[in-house]
């Protein structure tokens, strides 16, 4: 294990690149009910359409072309908007229901007071459910207890719920299948696959913890060991041994690399397919620490201490320290006080009210602003294609489209 050191010269050399890229508001436009939901996510957007809400409860439609507000409407309700691009819906998580509308008029197509929709409040993703054509795969918590189950989004019917309760979002898999942590009653663990038309389990198997998934695989601890499971039949393709119980944070890196961090000050990547452990460091930060990932070999770790955070950039392959960035948060979790826009981009929230934009390439501050712009999953694609853009709401109600475009 080696230490890291962040010296001043190291973190000089390791900013001292130059960003392609710059942020510029594109155009903006004042909402008139004022401030947004605090709800996850609040935005959402369809190629044409963003939809953002008041503090008053009420969705606006916006038409990005004209710019004009398309629809409108009101519930005293909302937990979250999520957009359907493919099928021009719009869902609205709701505290006793869900509902879909249609995305460019706002028409109602159908309500279920029988399904509530878990929202999801971590860093995980960008996502409340998983959408195979038209049926969505979802956590429902209509008896009290969360637990895993789908849905025809056509109808607003529900097609099967799994008995078991569980502990996190699942995660897609290959021929209509997908993975699920869950638990029983007596507090055990499993990691299952479920086929998703009829929700029998393609295998499940009792864990200590599930850690993470993707496409290929999950990711599982068993006493000293990280396993990686085969997401299809759930065979154990490699095992590392960590030499203590793991209970930390942990993403996929890369389709086969797994970063860990025990929450302390250990960070490791793990190769899934060997078992290989990649690189292993001891870092001297102290404070709520949540490993993120955006992008191929992109890999941050996101500290929060008591007066700053700091977001630290390593290589995914080696292990190397990349930058370091220093923020003053608000909020007392990690979840609040930054948001990414696409693969590229971290913004930070600053208890002075003011925003920053730092490049993940080098570092480097790109651009800044006032306003307290963020809330968990709080950006929305704007799907203008060459330009990468991402609609936000601020605080006052006012609507910025923020496009990434090359440095010139």
């Amino acid at each position: 294990m080696r230490a890291l050191l962040l010296a001043a010269a190291i973190f000089a050399a390791c900013v001292s690149a130059t960003s392609p890229w710059q942020i510029i508001e594109a155009w903006t436009k004042q909402m008139p009910g004022g401030r947004a939901l605090d709800i996850s996510p609040v935005y959402s957007a369809i190629p044409g359409m963003y939809f953002t809400t008041s503090y008053n409860g009420t969705i606006y439609g916006l038409n990005i072309t004209s710019k004009t507000i398309q629809w409108s409407a009101n519930y005293d309700d909302l937990v979250f908007i999520e957009a359907l691009p493919g099928l021009n819906g719009l869902v609205l998580g709701r505290s006793g229901s869900t509902t879909l509308v249609q995305a460019t008029t706002g028409e109602v197509l159908w309500t279920n007071h029988s399904i509530i929709i878990q929202a999801d409040l971590t860093n995980h993703g960008d996502r409340n459910f998983i959408m195979f054509g038209t049926t969505m795969v979802y956590r429902e918590q209509a008896l009290g207890y969360t637990r895993v189950c789908t849905l025809d989004i056509l109808e607003g019917n529900r097609t099967w719920c799994d008995t078991l309760r569980n502990v996190g979002l699942p995660d897609a898999a290959p021929d209509n299948t997908f993975t699920a942590p869950l638990f029983d009653v007596n507090g055990q663990q499993y990691a299952a696959n479920f086929d998703v038309r009829t929700g029998n389990y393609n295998w499940i198997v009792p864990v200590d913890s599930v850690l993470t998934g993707n496409f290929n695989y999950v990711a599982v601890a068993n006493g000293t060991y990280i396993i990686a499971l085969n997401s299809t039949n759930g065979s154990p393709i490699s095992y590392v041994d960590v030499g203590v119980r793991f209970r930390g944070t942990s993403v996929m890196v890369h389709n086969n690399i797994l970063a860990v961090c025990d929450g302390t000050n250990y960070v490791a990547a793990i190769n899934m397919n060997s078992g290989e452990k990649m690189w292993n460091i001891s870092t001297y930060f102290k404070g709520t620490m949540q490993l993120q990932r955006r992008g191929d070999g992109v890999l941050v770790l996101a500290v929060l201490g008591g007066k700053s955070t700091n977001f630290t950039r390593f290589g995914a392959y080696e292990g190397n320290l990349m930058w370091t960035v220093v923020a003053r948060p608000t909020g007392w979790s990690l979840t609040p006080v930054h948001a990414w826009l696409g693969n590229d981009i971290i913004y930070v929230r600053d208890v002075t009210n003011t925003w920053s934009a730092y490049g993940v390439d080098s570092g480097e501050l790109i651009s800044t602003g006032s306003g307290d712009l963020f809330l968990p999953r709080s950006v929305a694609p704007d799907y203008f294609e060459p330009h990468v853009g991402y609609f936000v709401t601020g605080p006052e109600g006012i609507v910025y489209d923020l496009k990434i475009v090359p440095r010139k």
